[in-house]
């Protein structure tokens, strides 16, 4: 797996990418370091390419113009890898926030045929390893999702990435609420309800920003605003206090919002479990189990801390054997979020 330096911050315009003229090619961005690479495809839903080559295309970024070599052959092709080697001139694209846009001249004039966008505007973080893709949808068109293993240059516009979406309600005294049911848009997964503890679970989640989620209970329809965000092979936790103490006054307040995840996986022999959470009890940790549910390491949790590396050992130091281990993140006695790491040796 490659290894992206930076971290990207990505803007999903309506979520939904719409292009105004009729074609999707950008199918996958991924950076490293400040080196790029961009997948170009075309599905069977818009036809083929429509040109043969790209000798009279290029792109176009916040910072610069840059035409594509001669020669770049797209007969008996259908994906096509691009990157500063495919261009006349050297074309920076910034990985924090940039605007990158592929042109066809046609007419005596450049159009856009497609365009991506991401910034600094929309809390969607690409971390190490990760890359952006494009993946259509028959119902809401294309998305963007991320995903933890880059696939350029094979299979465009698919993403079998997911994550786990969870999280607890209570009411105002901070009791849970059994029964509530949750939703979100847009819905891939059927609704899911809360147990006895409060607790809900939406599992397979496609690993992508949602628009919006939804909390029923009895009389009561919530509508908490905000957007949610999936990890890929992660677990993103929310907590909710509702207050349904009468049914004129649906008010809820989003508590916490937690994500727990680690880089690189499968490890050897050290890995970096991160986390990002708010309102943390002072007395947190990471605790890490073996796959028969015995704690065999734990980590305590500072002020302003948000990650920790671990060198597979136990707490005496001793080297661990490989495996599929367990580790959670725990405040104040409770489990927020929990994932799954491998060891190879």
């Amino acid at each position: 797996m490659k290894k992206i330096i930076t971290f990207l911050f990505i803007i999903i315009v309506g979520i939904l990418f719409a292009n105004p003229i009729e074609a999707e090619y950008f199918s996958e961005i991924y950076f490293e370091g400040d080196e790029w690479q961009i997948e170009l495809a075309y599905t069977e839903l818009f036809g083929e390419w429509g040109f043969d080559n790209l000798d009279n295309h290029r792109l176009v970024t916040n910072y610069g113009i840059s035409n594509f070599r001669s020669g770049i052959d797209l007969t008996n092709i259908s994906v096509i890898v691009i990157n500063q080697d495919s261009l006349l001139t050297f074309l920076y694209i910034d990985n924090t926030s940039d605007d990158v846009r592929l042109e066809q001249f046609i007419d005596n004039e450049w159009i856009v045929i497609d365009h991506a966008i991401w910034g600094s505007y929309q809390p969607f973080i690409l971390y190490e390893g990760q890359s952006l893709i494009k993946m259509y949808f028959y119902d809401w068109g294309y998305i963007r999702v991320k995903d933890n293993e880059p696939t350029l240059g094979y299979e465009p516009f698919y993403s079998n990435a997911r994550g786990t979406l969870s999280g607890r309600v209570f009411d105002s005294d901070n009791n849970p609420i059994c029964g509530a049911e949750i939703s979100i848009i847009p819905s891939f997964s059927p609704d899911v309800y809360t147990d006895e503890t409060g607790y809900f679970e939406m599992v397979d989640m496609i690993t992508m920003v949602y628009q919006q989620l939804y909390i029923s209970y009895n009389e009561f329809s919530l509508e908490p605003q905000g957007e949610y965000y999936v990890e890929p092979d992660s677990t993103t936790y929310y907590e909710y206090i509702l207050d349904i103490s009468n049914t004129t006054n649906n008010q809820y307040e989003l508590k916490n919002l937690i994500t727990i995840s680690n880089f690189p996986n499968p490890f050897n022999p050290t890995t970096e479990i991160s986390f990002e959470a708010t309102n943390l009890h002072e007395e947190s940790q990471i605790e890490i189990y073996n796959s028969r549910g015995q704690k065999i390491n734990q980590f305590s949790i500072f002020n302003n801390q948000s990650s920790i590396t671990w060198n597979g050992t136990n707490e005496t130091g001793k080297q661990i054997p490989s495996g599929v281990y367990l580790y959670k993140l725990v405040s104040n006695g409770k489990e927020l979020a929990a994932n799954k790491m491998l060891l190879l040796k």
